[in-house]
């Protein structure tokens, strides 16, 4: 899984001007750090795709490489015409080989295929287990009347 500073520039990002102090700054939190000749800045980290729940110590599929794969980005006019490693995510395999899009496609059909959608009413409030399901919303309808609250609490 790859994160590529890019809309916001690397200076607010890492609230400096100098590329060093950046550098430095990001290799305290990232595997990879790498400047492109674009000027913008890759920075690269790496997670396992499986990860025990505290709880029940179940090994699961627990990452966000479907959605944060640069192919994510196809539809969006500000970044489709980048090349795929220019884009502001994309996913590999440990070894750095970005994922074949057989295998993206295959992940995003299973999260298409499982999900539950959840019509809300006013006042309604969701509790769920960030481990066990992947979540997210549909686009705004605008036909939404009122305003709109979104509260997040995270936490052990």
């Amino acid at each position: 899984y790859q994160r590529r500073v890019h809309g916001k520039n690397w200076q607010d990002v890492f609230q400096t001007d100098s590329r060093a102090e950046a550098e430095a700054e990001a290799r305290k939190s990232y595997d990879g750090v790498e400047w492109l000749s674009s000027g913008r800045l890759r920075l690269t980290f790496t997670f396992p795709a499986f990860k025990p729940h505290p709880e029940t110590g179940e090994e699961l599929f627990l990452n966000q490489a479907h959605g944060m794969n640069a192919s994510y980005f196809d539809t969006w006019d500000g970044f489709r015409h980048l090349p795929a490693e220019e884009r502001p995510f994309g996913t590999a395999w440990g070894d750095g080989t970005p994922w074949e899009p057989e295998v993206v496609a295959e992940l995003t059909r299973v999260h298409e295929d499982t999900r539950i959608i959840e019509p809300w009413q006013p006042g309604d409030m969701m509790f769920l287990d960030n481990m066990l399901w992947s979540h997210g919303r549909e686009p705004f309808v605008e036909a939404y009347e009122g305003e709109r609250q979104i509260v997040v609490s995270m936490g052990v």
